[in-house]
This record gives structure tokens, C-alpha cells and sequence, in this order.
């Protein structure tokens, strides 16, 4: 994305069930007892930043316009697909299977 550039992302509740990267699963999720949230960035790397604006809680999924990409080259489609894979190879090595599914 392109700094300054404002980008909505919807996360279902069932993308909070889990108690980390080892996923230790709780029998439900008590929305009264969330108190507070961390944001991490896992991989990125380079400078960046990152601002969250607000976070809310929503009765139904919201669609998110999907990001338009254009590719000056084939090389650069390659070289996508090929970072795409290590990244997604690490991610699953890291017992972080959900963004390895994301990352696909």
C-alpha cells in the first residue's frame, strides 16, 4: 500500500479463538472480559508503519475492496508467487497456519 493510504480489514470472530501460535483453543470467547489488543506484524520486512484507527465489532462480515495489483513484468509475477511461498513456508513451519492460508 501506499503511505497515507487507508485500507479496511474485516477479521471474523472465529479468527479469535485461539490462544496464539500454538493454538490452544478456549471453549468461547467471553466478549465481556476483552480488556485490551495487540496488533503485531509478523515478517515485514524493511521500514513500515502502521497505524490501527479503530477497531469494531460487527453483527455481520464486511467485504473489504480487494487491492488492485499490476506487474510491470512476468519476472515480477514470479518473483510474487516465489516470495509468496517462502513466506507461506515459514509461516506453516511457525505453527501459524492461518496466515499461511492467508498468504495463499
Amino acid at each position: 500500500k501506499q503511505s497515507g493510504e487507508i485500507v479496511n480489514a474485516f477479521l471474523p470472530l472465529g479468527a479469535f479463538d485461539k490462544g496464539g501460535r500454538w493454538n490452544c483453543s478456549y471453549d468461547k470467547l467471553d466478549m465481556s472480559s476483552i480488556r485490551a489488543m495487540r496488533f503485531y506484524v509478523l515478517y515485514q520486512e524493511g521500514r513500515f508503519e502502521a497505524r490501527i484507527r479503530s477497531v469494531s465489532a460487527v453483527e455481520a462480515p464486511r467485504s473489504s475492496p480487494t487491492p488492485a495489483v499490476s506487474f510491470a513484468s512476468r519476472k515480477d509475477v514470479e518473483t510474487l508467487l516465489i516470495n509468496s511461498i517462502e513466506s507461506g513456508e515459514r509461516t506453516y513451519d511457525a505453527q501459524y497456519r492461518d496466515l499461511c492460508i492467508a498468504i495463499y
